[in-house]
């Protein structure tokens, strides 16, 4: 799993393709909805924000597997179908 800072790096280009410029670690903050102080400290600290990313991704349709472990949610599709299939399975059998 990624660094927190190389997260909001990645955060960054996605977030660049809807604004012009550079997106400063200010910018990140205020599309988590939180201070630019609180995300510092959490950078600084290495602690992931796991609730606002969640609400991140989500809002912008991302996966959060992209951002965490650079894993492409195309890569996720037959696994997770697989899984589903199975409990499904049995849960009518069970």
């Amino acid at each position: 799993m990624k660094n927190f800072a190389d997260i909001i790096e990645n955060m960054k280009d996605i977030v660049s393709f809807e604004v012009k410029g550079a997106v400063l670690d200010s910018a990140i903050a205020n599309q988590l909805g939180v201070s630019s102080s609180l995300l510092a400290t959490n950078k600084s600290r290495n602690r992931i924000m796991y609730e606002e990313l969640l609400i991140w991704c989500a809002k912008k349709k991302i996966s959060i597997n992209s951002l965490l472990f650079e894993q492409s949610a195309e890569s996720l599709i037959v696994p997770t179908n697989e899984l589903y299939m199975n409990r499904q399975h049995f849960l009518l059998h069970a």
